[in-house]
């Protein structure tokens, strides 16, 4: 399923076509990621979260389509939740590590230290938060490197027990 065009315009009209994510372009990243959450039948607020995952920037991928000062026009476009959910992943730093970590352990109450949720419960932005983790890791074919995270993918529905996209 493509993006709906609404948010698909948006993000050409911030440079997400333009920018450079790998060999390829931000958009396609971003796309490839709402793409698998759709088809994982994830919730619609989890699919937008997904689409907008890394517009302002993360500690991994520098580059910030959207300045923080504009959430309320995310927040707007997507959703208030959504919007928690891509502040959570671009805000948190060593997000991967520190997921798969916490499934690990199975302790995610450091999230509620970390990141104000105002539009859910911390449990629930912490399995959103996961859901567009596993996505975004397997749509860069990374998800090897997290096992804890790959495991929660399989569980999920996210991928088959040979680690393919369901």
């Amino acid at each position: 399923m493509t993006a709906p065009a609404e948010l698909r315009s948006y993000l050409v009209a911030n440079g997400a076509d333009r920018q450079p994510h790998g060999r390829r372009f931000l958009l396609d990243h971003l796309e490839g990621v709402h793409r698998i959450l759709v088809g994982a039948k994830s919730e619609p607020d989890v699919c937008a979260a997904g689409l907008f995952h890394s517009v302002y920037g993360t500690a991994l991928y520098k580059p910030r389509l959207v300045d923080t000062a504009r959430r309320d026009e995310i927040q707007r476009l997507i959703g208030a939740r959504a919007e928690e959910i891509v502040w959570a992943f671009c805000t948190l730093q060593m997000r991967a590590k520190a997921l798969d970590l916490s499934l690990q352990c199975g302790n995610h109450d450091w999230l509620a230290g970390k990141v104000a949720c105002r539009h859910c419960e911390p449990d629930r932005l912490w399995s959103d938060l996961i859901r567009v983790e596993c996505a975004n890791l397997l749509e860069q074919h990374a998800l090897q490197e997290f096992p804890s995270i790959g495991r929660h993918a399989r569980e999920i529905g996210i991928v088959d027990a040979e680690g393919f996209l369901v």
